[in-house]
């Protein structure tokens, strides 16, 4: 088609002849300054040709990779898309009127565009519903030529979403019983198929139509080969994908041939590798069944020339993964001239990245696997004996590989907007920090510690330094969530679920949770956080902290192999760091064996003596001779406090690492002894050195209590959750409020409502300096995440739940000196991969608390009453003694308490506490653990 020919078509002409006349042959920039010139992307021209000029510019954004560009224009055009869907819901499509079809084409590839950015962005039940709305309109309005495209996508990402709740779907099967009603259409449409070996009709020559629906196929075929693949049929995936790329060569569409083509010489290149990583004769088998079903015997050759078309082609991404591949090729021929030559890609990339101003967008998978290359280059020449690779040594080539999985990660990191990174982060980033962490270890500690800190925590400091983190009303305004309710508990502890299975749980409700999520995510990506900047001198920070406070802290993390990691902690005290490594296997089949909530359990108790023991020996002991003497003598002397004596006294820190948030280290014994840490010693909980020492979290333990501070209380009362914290805490009655039937014996309040989130909005309205919420705590884990919910409601018809999502982005205390959550196992799903802070620890730290008082089990009413309900009448104490309050040693002299209270020798003698021994209060400690609920993360 000529420039004039083009200059005379209309928008909707453009639009409708998009997928076939511009897509296929890349000429997506014409039609972008096509669609601009006749005005299709101006609010004054007709909806439909908005819509589908912002389809067309997704797509581009799809086909190139830019996700985030994709995101945006997906955000600006969904009202637009929204009011087009409702609008053609109501036209009648048995007429011939061209224009209705046209809007109903329009809207439902919007959704199918829409769903593919989602799709590969991981929002799998976001891009399933748009999928699904695609397929809907298809369907009505007859739209018989979009239906294989469509329908293919959809099966997809319902298989994704299903394989998260452990659903389990036969996707290859799936797609043949697709394909055979695909052709079966085809048959009664008269659509001939080019078929592999025959002479083919030149497909130009087609109608739009079935140009659009053999396009479709082709997909088809395409993700059914792949999927055969996974199943190890490696004959039937390429018979499917030769047909694909029989079907786009004839439609001249490069994009989709380029992807059938990789993904041949991609099962080529498989065989090859495994045959090298694993010399056993099942390897040796494998390969020569892909030769088989290649029909040759040289795979090298075979995967050599498929990538070297790829790399012809105008599809440049293409060109770039042909590229990474070719090179690994060459590296296991021994053409090392050549393949050295991935360097030249690395260049080009960082080219790129230099012009989108440092970051990668969103394709930092594919920067991950040409660094892949790049270490397989090296590898393979050093098993080879060889030197120098080019005009690069060994030696050079290894710094330049470090350098550039710094690069990617840093980089990439700029643009953590979207929950598909946080997954990806554990799965790519997370492997290469782990590594150069173990590198460092043996080289300098506080460069290792840098990277430790660097790799920690990312999204929670990103929060902790932004103050304009938007409310939305959304949170207001949502459906309430509806959850399997648990079984009444028998013991006399605050309600928890054990877990709540995916098949319990409705899909409505399945995709509420999800939607909640995605609006907070939504809210980050409309608002990017500013990304905080890594301190590479935290560890000579952190020094200097511990030289002029009298605190220890011991920092958690993994190192070494991904698979297989190692377990170390560096504790710094009086300004010097130390290490020590932890035996990792064995806090593991601790973890799983002696405290992980079992699936199918009806007792709440894990505690004992056994956890307590096994926690110091696993965690606290290995480390005790690092911690200093002042920490020691301060247990062994056990003085009683003394006036002022909280204004300076040894405090431990415990830093977690991932996989460690859900144990609780303050019941680990002090070693040698059954006596609770957090009875013997001040001790609080930070998620991050970097968020103690450089965030300020550090001033969340002492602050001035004033006479008009304000305690709100949202509290969920019943036989199981008491709310008896709330008694005789003589607090103002002024600046009391509560949201929720309080116990009895609690009168002289400010009424704020049921307990709803209504009523806690009502709550944080008053800017709260103390905040409780006092109910009930669920937990429920599912095989990919963990999710913890507070729940809301006073009759059974009101039940509803809050969840980590709402805290984040409906809830803001700027002025909060103190919150706890005085429920089960609030602190619980606080851990995600790759070194992330999740759960109600994140949101209520993003939401600006102060202290954060939670819990890991599945507490005792009364102890967790009374605990705080100590804490609670401290803190009125100091309203008029002019003194700070010190929740971190406040909760110490709670827990000191109990131990000298639940020893055996409560006796005169015992009365000298001073005078006696803290290894004879050994007694009783199944119960002082019981009665030490609650931890504090500042």
């Amino acid at each position: 088609m000529n420039l004039k020919e083009l200059t005379h078509k209309s928008s909707k002409d453009i639009i409708r002849s998009f997928d076939v006349d511009f897509d296929i042959p890349f000429e997506h920039d014409v039609s972008i300054g096509l669609l601009l010139i006749t005005g299709a992307f101006k609010p004054n021209s007709p909806l439909e040709d908005r819509v589908g000029a912002n389809w067309c510019q997704i797509v581009v954004h799809d086909v190139n990779y830019r996700l985030l560009e994709g995101l945006e224009t997906i955000e600006k055009s969904k009202s637009d898309a929204e009011k087009l869907t409702q609008f053609i819901k109501h036209l009648n499509f048995d007429s011939t009127n061209n224009i209705d079809k046209y809007q109903a084409y329009v809207a439902a590839r919007w959704h199918d565009a829409a769903g593919k950015i989602y799709y590969r962005v991981g929002e799998h039940t976001e891009a399933r519903l748009n999928f699904e709305q695609a397929e809907k309109i298809v369907q009505s309005a007859k739209l018989w030529y979009c239906l294989p495209d469509i329908k293919s996508n959809f099966l997809r990402a319902n298989y994704e979403e299903n394989r998260i709740v452990s659903h389990q779907i036969d996707l290859a099967s799936a797609y043949e019983e697709l394909r055979l009603n695909t052709l079966d259409i085809a048959k009664n449409k008269n659509i001939k198929i080019p078929e592999p070996g025959k002479q083919n009709i030149y497909l130009q020559q087609e109608s739009v139509e079935n140009r659009e629906f053999l396009r479709g196929l082709a997909s088809i075929l395409h993700n059914e080969s792949v999927e055969y693949a996974k199943q190890g049929k490696i004959g039937l995936s390429l018979e499917l994908s030769r047909k694909s790329e029989v079907i786009c060569r004839s439609l001249s569409d490069k994009y989709r041939l380029a992807q059938a083509l990789n993904h041949q010489a991609i099962r080529a290149l498989v065989a090859i590798e495994d045959r090298i990583k694993n010399p056993l004769p099942e390897a040796h088998q494998k390969f020569e069944e892909v030769k088989t079903a290649f029909q040759s015997q040289d795979l090298y050759n075979i995967a050599l020339e498929l990538f070297i078309q790829v790399k012809n082609m105008p599809w440049k991404r293409g060109r770039q993964i042909a590229e990474q591949n070719i090179a690994k090729i060459y590296a296991y021929e021994g053409n090392f001239s050549k393949a050295v030559e991935v360097i030249k890609l690395l260049d080009e990339l960082e080219s790129e990245r230099q012009v989108r101003g440092g970051d990668l967008g969103l394709d930092n998978d594919f920067y991950s696997y040409t660094v892949i290359a790049l270490e397989t280059v090296i590898n393979t020449a050093e098993k080879a004996n060889v030197e120098n690779l080019g005009d690069y040594s060994i030696g050079e080539l290894r710094k330049r590989l470090q350098k550039e999985k710094l690069t990617e990660i840093r980089s990439t990191r700029k643009v953590v907007k979207v929950s598909m990174y946080k997954r990806d982060f554990a799965n790519k980033f997370s492997p290469t920090y782990l590594g150069l962490i173990a590198d460092e270890l043996n080289n300098d500690w506080e460069k290792a510690f840098s990277l430790i800190e660097e790799a920690s925590c990312r999204e929670l400091l990103d929060l902790l330094q932004t103050q304009n983190f938007p409310n939305t009303n959304w949170f207001r305004e949502r459906p309430s969530i509806r959850l399997p309710l648990s079984q009444t508990t028998t013991d006399e502890r605050r309600r928890g679920l054990r877990q709540i299975k995916p098949e319990m749980v409705n899909q409505e409700t399945l995709e509420l949770l999800n939607q909640i999520r995605m609006n907070y995510e939504q809210v980050w990506f409309n608002q990017p956080i500013p990304t905080s900047a890594h301190n590479p001198e935290i560890a000579h920070e952190v020094c200097m902290f511990t030289a002029n406070e009298p605190v220890v802290i011991i920092r958690y993390f993994f190192y070494g192999n991904k698979k297989s990691p190692k377990l170390g902690a560096f504790v710094f005290t009086q300004g010097k760091i130390e290490y020590k490594d932890l035996d990792w296997q064995a806090i593991e089949h601790f973890i799983i064996n002696k405290w992980e909530i079992p699936e199918q359990s009806e007792s709440s108790l894990r505690l004992n003596d056994e956890v307590s023991q096994q926690l110091s020996e696993l965690l606290i002991k290995p480390i005790w001779d690092l911690v200093g003497q002042d920490i020691k003598d301060f247990i062994n002397q056990d003085k009683e406090p003394e006036p002022n004596s909280h204004l300076y006294y040894p405090h431990l820190v415990l830093i977690p690492s991932e996989k460690l948030f859900r144990l609780p280290l303050h019941i680990a014994f002090v070693p040698d002894t059954k006596i609770p840490l957090a009875s013997a010693i001040p001790v609080s909980f930070s998620v991050s050195t970097t968020a103690y020492v450089n965030r300020g979290r550090h001033f969340s333990q002492r602050y001035p209590v004033k006479p008009d501070d304000d305690l709100c209380v949202l509290i969920k009362r019943d036989d199981e959750a008491s709310g008896k914290e709330l008694i005789d805490i003589n607090w103002n009655p002024q600046h009391f409020h509560i949201a929720g039937q309080p116990p009895e014996g609690v009168s002289e309040y400010q009424d704020a409502g049921k307990c709803n989130r209504e009523g806690l909005v009502n709550l944080i309205d008053k800017k709260p300096e103390f905040f409780i919420y006092s109910g009930h705590g669920i937990y429920w884990k599912t095989p990919n995440y963990v999710e913890t919910f507070l729940e809301l409601g006073e009759a059974e018809e009101e039940i509803d739940y809050l969840t980590q999502y709402d805290i984040a982005t409906g809830i803001r205390l700027p002025r909060n000196k103190l919150t706890i959550l005085a429920a089960c196992v609030t602190a619980q799903g606080s851990d995600s991969d790759g070194g992330e802070v999740s759960g109600f620890i994140r949101s209520f730290m993003a939401a600006g608390c102060g202290a954060l008082g939670l819990t890991l089990w599945y507490v005792q009413d009364t102890s967790i009453a009374d605990c705080i309900r100590h804490l609670l009448t401290e803190i009125m104490k100091r309203k008029d003694s002019g003194k700070p309050f010190d929740v971190v040693y406040e909760l110490y002299l709670y827990y000191r308490t109990l131990r000298k209270r639940f020893s055996n020798n409560n006796d005169h003698d015992s009365r000298k506490s001073s005078h006696r021994s803290p290894q004879a209060y050994t007694n009783s400690s199944n119960h002082l653990i019981e009665s030490c609920p609650l931890i504090l993360y500042l």
